[in-house]
């Protein structure tokens, strides 16, 4: 279970909040304004499906360790979760129903910014997985990022493995870290949920412009260099 992406206090769940609704303006900031100027009219399904996969037993699914291609005992690991979600986003996408498509955008994106704490690649619910999460959550807009950084990835899946094989490296967090070791941590992995989440916008670029153009009044990009 993640608390800190989660809606279980204000200042956790404001961290998944905040990622979403601050990665447009970096995308805008490195020149994909059309697509940043898209977003914002339907991230309120973002947030939803983001706050709904957290609840009840459903976060159990939030885990996967890369190398064992595995999850928590007895339940299907993030990338399956992943999978799953990316499917209904096609179907959705097919019947062009933006909202169904969104909410579970915000479901992907929450697994992908969740597997950039260690404890979900790791998969561990304890050994200090609240405390490092309380931990950030209070220090979290520290380390939001300025600009974007490219995260490689060809596709959703690739940027999910590519988290948690960079969270594995930071197995400190799960053994009583100090202050230091916590804020190293934190300033590779939180930025990376911003950089990630963003690269994952990108590689479904065009299906989010052509199932939001037809119902946003946002210039075509011919015309982005006159929008302030």
């Amino acid at each position: 279970m993640l608390t800190l992406f989660s809606k279980s206090s204000t200042p956790q769940k404001n961290v998944h909040r905040c990622c979403s609704e601050h990665v447009p303006a970096l995308l805008a900031g490195s020149g994909h304004r059309y697509l940043a100027a898209l977003l914002p009219p339907f991230m309120s399904f973002i947030h939803q499906g983001s706050q709904w996969t957290d609840q009840g037993l459903r976060n159990l699914s939030h885990f996967y360790h890369p190398l064992q291609h595995s999850g928590l005992p007895g339940v299907h690991h993030a990338a399956d979760e992943l999978t799953n979600n990316l499917k209904i986003m096609d179907e959705a996408f097919k019947e062009r129903h933006a909202q169904r498509y969104f909410f579970h955008l915000g479901i992907v994106l929450h697994l992908i910014q969740d597997l950039c704490v260690p404890h979900h690649a790791i998969g561990c619910l304890l050994q200090g997985h609240h405390h490092y999460e309380s931990w950030a959550a209070d220090h979290f807009q520290a380390f939001i990022p300025r600009r974007l950084v490219a995260v490689k990835g060809r596709h959703p899946l690739e940027i999910l493995e590519s988290n948690a094989l960079r969270s594995l490296s930071h197995e400190m967090l799960l053994h009583q870290p100090t202050e230091e070791q916590m804020k190293h941590s934190t300033a590779e992995l939180l930025p990376r949920a911003f950089h990630s989440t963003a690269a994952v916008l990108l590689l479904l670029q065009k299906e989010i412009v052509s199932l939001t153009e037809c119902s946003t009044s946002i210039p075509h990009p011919s015309l982005m260099g006159k929008v302030v």
